[in-house]
């Protein structure tokens, strides 16, 4: 008997299992070991996060950095040397080291070892994550880490991932076959039915006397609190905007590419010659700006004391203002003082949630009526959410179908 499967919107992704077993392995770990950030973000928010935010989550557990290392000779109290020793993914971790040796030798990396997978622990976990992000041509042309890396042997690493599992084509008696997990943007899988209506049983084997199996859909939404920026752009406009007032200049967010530096924002060249030092003396910006500032500093915890403010000045003036530059052109500095890769998709979005006091993913069925979540303002009632954030639009009433799948929503406050 052959197997028909309604996909209703998805696509098969056999790697997306693999990624998804490989993200629950390390999750596991590392919440089982250490007390970090990643306790309060659930499974499924991990493994749909994006490379950098993945990186910079975790990354330092991933392997011991230790230049022309072996697998075989990393501790076990690290991800990769734990998979190694427990017998995990051992055909998996071969591929990804030469995954991103090819990589990183096509975007022409100049970093001393920069092919070396065992050289620095968050640039190979943050490359296995665009490993298992990208299959094809079309995906590495819209990210906005790799358009330019669409080699044939690249190609070849992505869509050749080793263990990966198809969907069985014909039912076999006495046989275990399994129903693996389709795909669809935006969209959760909640399991297969024999039926479209989607009753009764949830099925994750092949069964005798069925022929066709029906895929059903989750999506979810933000509702998202709207009491602090709600973009990245935004924040930078505001921040843009008290300098400007500070030097009594128009500051705009032109920059200019200069061949030793790479992209130089007009801030950072204005900001030179101790005037952000100048600025952060004055107390109301101190105030408003100084997190922004202990944001940096925790992404750089071995550069602590240069972002560290007193008696009117940083540790190292030159490193803050360079690193708001990379922060502000999505570009690390090329020479002294090094920053980090603000250019990962979902970085400079997080930063800028960060700043609200709640934002609720709510999951919900296909089909099925959406609860909306119960968020709270002191003194101040909630009148409704709205689809874009600066209110215009009309309220949105009740959900019953995916019209706003994975789209925020943005609560409206009036005074008590």
């Amino acid at each position: 008997m052959m197997i028909k499967y309604e996909l209703n919107g998805g696509i098969w992704a056999p790697k997306d299992e693999v990624k998804e077993e490989f993200y629950k392995e390390l999750y596991d770990f590392v919440n089982q070991r250490f007390e970090t950030e990643l306790k309060n973000i659930s499974l499924l928010d991990f493994q749909t996060s994006e490379p950098y935010i993945i990186g910079n989550l975790v990354g330092k557990y991933y392997l011991k950095e230790e230049v022309g290392g072996k697998v075989e000779d990393q501790p076990e109290d690290y991800f990769i040397g734990y998979l190694f020793k427990n017998n995990k993914f051992l055909k998996l971790i071969p591929h990804l080291e030469k995954f991103f040796a090819l990589w990183r030798e096509i975007e022409n990396c100049t970093e001393p070892n920069a092919t070396d997978f065992y050289a620095n622990s968050w640039a190979s976990l943050v490359d296995t994550a665009k490993f298992f992000k990208y299959t094809t041509v079309e995906e590495l042309q819209k990210s906005p880490e790799a358009p330019s890396v669409q080699d044939p042997r690249i190609m070849w690493c992505l869509q050749n991932c080793p263990d990966v599992y198809f969907a069985p084509t014909k039912f076999e008696k006495d046989k275990l076959q399994r129903l693996p997990k389709p795909r669809r943007d935006d969209y959760e899988f909640i399991g297969w039915y024999s039926n479209p209506e989607f009753s009764g049983k949830v099925y994750t084997n092949l069964e005798e006397g069925i022929d066709t199996y029906h895929a059903r859909w989750a999506t979810h939404s933000f509702f998202h609190s709207n009491d602090g920026y709600p973009t990245f752009d935004e924040l930078y406009s505001d921040f843009l905007g008290d300098f400007s007032k500070f030097l009594n200049l128009k500051i705009s967010k032109e920059f200019e590419r200069l061949p030793k530096h790479g992209p130089v924002s007009e801030f950072c060249k204005e900001s030179f010659n101790g005037r952000l030092n100048e600025f952060f003396s004055i107390k109301e910006y101190y105030d408003k700006w100084i997190w922004l500032i202990d944001w940096l500093k925790s992404l750089n915890p071995d550069k602590v004391k240069r972002f560290e403010f007193k008696d009117g000045k940083f540790g190292l003036e030159a490193q803050v203002r360079w690193e708001l530059n990379s922060l502000f052109v999505r570009r690390f500095h090329l020479v002294w003082p090094k920053t980090k890769d603000y250019s990962g998709a979902g970085i400079r979005e997080k930063l800028a949630d960060s700043t609200n006091s709640e934002i609720v993913k709510v999951k919900y069925p296909v089909g099925e009526l959406v609860k909306f979540p119960e968020i709270k303002k002191a003194g101040y009632k909630l009148v409704g959410f709205y689809e874009d954030y600066n209110l215009i639009k009309e309220v949105i009433g009740p959900i019953k179908d995916d019209r706003y799948a994975a789209k925020t929503l943005y609560a409206k406050w009036e005074k008590l």
